[in-house]
């Protein structure tokens, strides 16, 4: 390739670039920004990705470890170091002048106006896409990362291809079988959620299925403080990795800078918040049902204009009571996935330490797959397995009305007599019902 006389084919641009320096012509500055822009562009297989209306969503380079990172904030010491390598630094004038040319040109040479392909999830054992999994691939949907694969999520385990070639006739035969392999799980999600253990798995694969937002759900966890929510939580950020997790409260999605919050979801896995206000607004609700929806949203970012995009990330929550939804209709939001957390445990660092230190490292692989595997049983049937049980107004009468819940719990056990018994007590009476 010839570039303003300036000849440069493959490997051999820093070469020519060098001999170019060196021949003590006169550097053209504007001229050198240009093919080192082709040159970062080719070596690092940039991508400046563009949203449908044209706007700028951001810059990518492709990672050794086979997927595509933003990179914006690493090539001015890209190019930094190119220049001080060339010898360049002093030569090209206005070296931050310099250095806003070379990210307009390759820029330029970059746009990329289609998508990554947001379904696709790097594991350390290999790329998945979880819609092979839905046609029965098994195994096969596991393959070797590839720059043409277009990945832009990376999980820091490895995913179970065994478990991912296993077929469930429904939830209670995948039930057993985890209860079998994952015993020592299973035990800890029993102690959190109780008979609803089944839900935390679902919400773990939940969160894996990434660029879409099946189901439309909102999860919720809720009960007393202590209960276990927020190391619930943990453990999905910590399945997923910092980098496919965001944690923006709702307060903030909805305020005066939802706008700017909006925008860290993008390209994230999941947004957890352990907090959630009393009260949420029908204006809350609305975003709320935005972001689940699986529509385009606008966001804004601070300098860097607005663009707009799918939000794919779950929505996880938590809270002590559930929130009353006031505003229009003051009608509970038919988007909440509620799952009670009815225990109450004693601060316990050294289980932590377990759980995450010790549980984690050795169970990972197969928890994310037989979660996956119940999330997609979930995603074909329409709901989840405890969907539709408790609505958001029946959750937070029970939860904050103790003798409500204890007498709507006796009647769903069919303990009537308890609650004959409780109130003959406080009346002065005995029995021995």
């Amino acid at each position: 390739m010839v570039v303003g006389g300036l000849g440069v084919s493959g490997v051999d641009v820093l070469a020519s670039l060098r001999e170019y320096v060196e021949g003590g012509n006169r550097v053209n500055s504007r001229l050198v920004a240009d093919v080192l822009a082709k040159y970062v562009a080719a070596t690092k297989r940039v991508k400046t990705l563009l949203d449908h209306m044209g706007n700028e969503v951001g810059v990518f380079c492709y990672r050794p470890e086979g997927y595509y990172g933003s990179c914006l904030h690493d090539l001015p010491a890209e190019v930094y170091g190119l220049c001080r390598e060339l010898g360049l630094l002093g030569k090209v004038g206005n070296y931050l002048a310099f250095e806003r040319v070379f990210v307009r040109a390759l820029k330029s040479y970059t746009r990329f106006e289609g998508d990554f392909d947001r379904h696709l999830v790097l594991f350390r054992n290999g790329v998945l896409d979880w819609r092979c999994l839905e046609g029965g691939g098994g195994s096969r949907c596991l393959v070797k990362p590839d720059p043409g694969l277009l990945v832009v999520h990376r999980v820091p385990w490895e995913v179970d291809a065994g478990v991912l070639s296993r077929s469930f006739s429904g939830r209670e035969e995948l039930a057993r079988e985890v209860e079998t392999e994952l015993w020592e799980v299973v035990e800890v999600f029993r102690e959190w959620a109780g008979d609803g253990w089944f839900a935390l798995l679902e919400v773990l694969g939940y969160v894996f299925l990434a660029g879409d937002y099946p189901l439309g759900r909102v999860v919720l966890l809720y009960g007393r403080g202590s209960g276990g929510k927020s190391t619930f939580l943990g453990l999905v950020s910590a399945l997923l990795g910092e980098d496919n997790v965001s944690a923006v409260c709702l307060e903030d999605l909805a305020g005066g800078r939802g706008d700017f919050a909006v925008s860290r979801l993008y390209g994230r896995l999941a947004n957890v918040c352990a907090s959630l206000p009393g009260k949420v607004s029908s204006g809350e609700v609305e975003v709320l049902e935005r972001l689940a929806g699986g529509g385009l949203v606008e966001a804004r970012r601070k300098s860097r204009g607005s663009f707009a995009f799918k939000n794919y990330a779950k929505l996880l929550f938590a809270t002590n009571v559930p929130p009353k939804v006031v505003g229009a209709g003051s009608a509970p939001w038919g988007r909440w996935y509620l799952i009670e957390f009815p225990g109450r445990f004693p601060r316990n660092p050294r289980f932590r330490r377990w759980l995450f230190g010790e549980l984690l490292p050795r169970v990972a692989p197969r928890l994310i797959a037989y979660s996956i595997l119940a999330a997609l049983l979930a995603v074909r049937e329409g709901r989840f397995a405890f969907e539709g049980g408790v609505d958001l107004r029946e959750a937070r009468l029970r939860a904050s009305n103790s003798a409500y819940a204890f007498i709507k719990r006796a009647l769903e056990l069919g303990c009537w007599w308890r609650i004959v018994r409780a109130t003959w007590t406080r009346s002065g009476f005995t029995t021995r019902m």
